[in-house]
């Protein structure tokens, strides 16, 4: 089964990176104990230069590999550091994500050493690069730094859920449709049979709306199509939301399930304007930034 762990706290950070933070026995004693999310720096209220936070820096934690990981895909998920972040395991450098906008998740259990302490590093670069974005011009917004999203563990069988993708047809008719499109992570050989299964319930109050029937899965892609009645459409009065749940079956045993939430509407834009569910509705203001005073990026879910 999927298992998911926060791996927010228990890090230690240090403004300035050194290659000789990567070795094994580097005494990190002296660095700053912190949580994510997390800042470079604290910044005043207002008048300051943006070189404050433009830093070279590092982020360090240490994690112990489970005998229970064995035969198992072991994921690191980080949803947001700016700007460019190198993940090392052990030393290793083993992924570069170049964008502070956008989140990455990586495959690190060829990299773990399972019945001991593994270390994981993220060094994160907040200097502007040209080759990265949204820096090459001129940016009319602060770009601060830091591991400012939060980050997770991902523990999940060999052959397991990937991809997923949810669409809906025919939102407006009182028959609607789902589509589901999806992968398999392991390649599906002849001896496995390898069913799924889609449970549909309502998000806030957990009711099952409708459970479908199983079905073979014959290769490493598959495509789920039903039609349901009765279903509440997404607006902004009433943003109603719907949860699938997917479960991976191999020869009846569960070894998968992910679960995606998601809504029915039908957004449009006309020559008039924008129609939502089909009713033209206005859209007011033009964007928002996503930093706070002092914390720069750095907000936790609650704010």
């Amino acid at each position: 089964m999927r298992e998911k762990r926060t791996l927010n706290d228990l890090w230690y950070f240090s403004e300035t990176f050194e290659i000789d933070m990567l070795e094994d026995n580097y005494d990190f004693s002296f660095m700053e104990k912190v949580r994510i999310p997390h800042t470079f720096v604290v910044t005043p209220f207002n008048s300051f230069d943006e070189s404050l936070y433009q830093k070279d820096a590092i982020y360090l934690r240490d994690i112990y590999g489970e005998s229970t990981w064995k035969n198992k895909n072991v994921f690191f998920e980080c949803m947001g550091a700016g700007h460019k972040t190198e993940v090392y395991v052990n030393g290793m450098l083993v992924y570069t994500h170049n964008c502070g906008y956008t989140s990455f998740k990586i495959d690190i259990s060829e990299y773990l050493i399972l019945g001991k302490k593994n270390r994981i590093i993220l060094r994160v670069n907040s200097q502007e690069n040209l080759n990265i974005p949204p820096f090459g011009n001129v940016i009319d917004y602060m770009t601060y730094g830091g591991i400012y999203r939060e980050v997770y563990l991902e523990i999940c069988h060999k052959c397991h859920l990937e991809e997923i993708y949810i669409a809906t047809d025919n939102d407006l008719g009182q028959t609607k449709q789902i589509n589901i499109e999806g992968s398999i992570a392991e390649k599906i050989t002849e001896d496995k049979v390898l069913m799924f299964q889609c449970e549909l319930s309502e998000y806030y109050s957990g009711n099952i709306v409708r459970k479908f029937e199983k079905r073979k899965i014959k290769n490493n892609k598959f495509v789920f199509r039903e039609e349901i009645e009765n279903i509440e459409l997404w607006s902004t009065n009433n943003p109603f939301l719907y949860v699938m749940n997917l479960c991976l079956y191999d020869n009846e045993k569960l070894i998968d399930n992910k679960k995606i939430r998601f809504g029915f509407r039908k957004a449009e834009f006309k020559m008039d304007g924008f129609y939502l569910n089909g009713i033209k509705t206005k859209i007011i203001g033009i964007n928002r930034h996503q930093s706070y005073p002092y914390i720069g990026y750095a907000a936790p879910k609650s704010i």
